[in-house]
């Protein structure tokens, strides 16, 4: 087979590694593979890596014959391990994926009705095209044989050898990551996971927490509670990148400001400026400023943090402001701003949500319509202080063993929504598998976490 036709490598240096991109010229088109390595791969041969687990997508026991699975593997310097790429003859910037072993297409088919990676014959199908979108650091592979657009995926994110490829959408979920590299034996150290923002609430005024899911790459997606399950997910917005809490970064947080029963985007820039996107069924619209000078409150160490929380009991949610000095205070939700507020509790300088301190969260655990405060301690120990209207009072333990579950890189998370509908909020875990459980408030306490589904 001839080498496809390469330009000269272009070199980026990104987050303190170079990526090397290798490209077929196709009618003046450029594909895009961003590298995970400081070497060039070769023009006509590479190694597709999936990022997530470092390991190589590769033609099961490197089989020659058609229809053979096309999985995850250990790299191991194996035939079945070794791509190139060429034009595909639909163009559109769309390439197919060749294994050099066996001269045969990577391409999706059904397997049992489930979409399944295989090599076959290249005979011009749709089902071998794809189209390389450069997410800078990786590459997303989009399908050609879906509308919309599907991205290849490493099924449910494993880190197994033989773990089948698939189709997923294009959300950023793990598993859709991938890069190249010169062929060679031995897998790629694997990325460190990257925990999508997960905050239950309400986007749909049906007494029961959704899910609110913010991306890496900034899309938002919500997934509707439906019988005690969160679904697949629909995109709600997109270009939030730079908003992930993260220094140097805006936040975004998810309350029902408007007080209409579903929640709102409220948008807390670099700048301290705080607006709200009115909830508007399955977007949010384009925003009015509420409050600003809130840019030392962007929960990163050394400043304080801001929540949203119906605290007053109106229906709508309030801004609750914790300083590093740790005093919390409450500044009312006045239909387009948040008044002045007042000192509702002291003491909470170590429980700001950096590394080393304990969390709090702003929920109605009590089920009187006003948001209670929970406090989350680096013990893993969760209490509840209920609400009296201008304070909190002294707590009671709910909850014990959530030390891992503070947010910080390598653990969970936790949060508090009524995910049951019964007016309380239950315990909402998010553990770094992805998998989402819920745990019900049986009044005095957390019943044991059911799954919900995974994200």
């Amino acid at each position: 087979m001839a080498a496809m036709t390469v330009g000269r490598p272009l070199r980026r240096f990104l987050r303190e590694l170079t990526f090397l991109t290798a490209w077929v010229v196709a009618s003046g088109a450029m594909v895009v593979f961003p590298t995970g390595q400081a070497e060039a791969a070769t023009a006509s041969t590479i190694n597709i890596i999936a990022a997530h687990s470092g390991k190589c997508v590769a033609v099961d026991g490197s089989s020659q014959l058609p229809g053979a699975p096309v999985i995850q593997a250990e790299c191991a310097g194996q035939a079945g391990a070794v791509w190139t790429l060429r034009p595909s003859a639909s163009g559109r910037d769309t390439v197919n994926i060749i294994n050099v072993h066996s001269n045969q297409c990577l391409e999706i088919a059904g397997h049992s009705g489930t979409p399944r990676a295989r090599q076959a014959e290249c005979s011009g199908q749709k089902e071998a095209d794809f189209l390389f979108t450069d997410r800078e650091t990786f590459a997303w592979i989009e399908s050609s044989a879906t509308t919309p657009s599907q991205c290849l995926q490493v099924v449910d994110g494993s880190h197994t050898h033989g773990a089948p490829i698939g189709l997923t959408d294009c959300h950023g979920q793990t598993g859709t990551a991938f890069r190249q590299r010169a062929p060679k034996t031995g897998n790629d150290p694997a990325a460190p996971p990257e925990m999508p923002m997960v905050t239950a609430a309400d986007l749909e005024n049906d007494g029961k927490a959704d899910l609110a899911v913010l991306r890496a790459e900034g899309v938002i997606t919500g997934h509707r509670n439906v019988d005690g399950r969160f679904e697949g997910g629909t995109v709600w917005s997109r270009g939030w990148a730079n908003f992930l809490g993260v220094p140097g970064q805006g936040r975004l947080y998810f309350a029902d400001v408007s007080g209409d029963g579903r929640a709102d985007l409220v948008v807390h820039g670099t700048d301290g400026e705080v607006s709200v996107r009115t909830n508007k069924g399955t977007y949010f619209d384009g925003g009015t400023v509420w409050s600003r000078g809130w840019a030392n409150f962007l929960g990163v160490p050394g400043q304080g943090r801001l929540y949203f929380a119906d605290v007053s009991g109106d229906g709508r949610a309030d801004l609750v402001v914790h300083g590093t000095d740790g005093e919390v205070s409450v500044r009312t939700n006045k239909g387009t701003y948040f008044d002045g507020g007042t000192v509702w509790s002291r003491g909470w300088a170590n429980f700001l949500g950096v590394p080393g301190q304990g969390r709090l969260y702003f929920a109605d655990v009590s089920g009187d319509g006003r948001a209670d405060l929970v406090v989350h301690g680096t013990d893993g120990e969760v209490s509840v202080r209920t609400n009296k209207g201008t304070y909190f009072d002294g707590g009671t333990v709910w909850s014990k063993g959530w030390a891992n579950y503070l947010a910080m890189p390598g653990q969970g998370s936790i949060s508090f929504a009524d995910v049951s509908g019964d007016g309380r909020a239950d315990l909402v875990v998010h553990g770094t598998d992805g998998q989402i459980g819920g745990c019900v408030n049986l009044g005095d306490r957390f019943d044991a976490a059911v799954s919900m589904g995974r994200i």
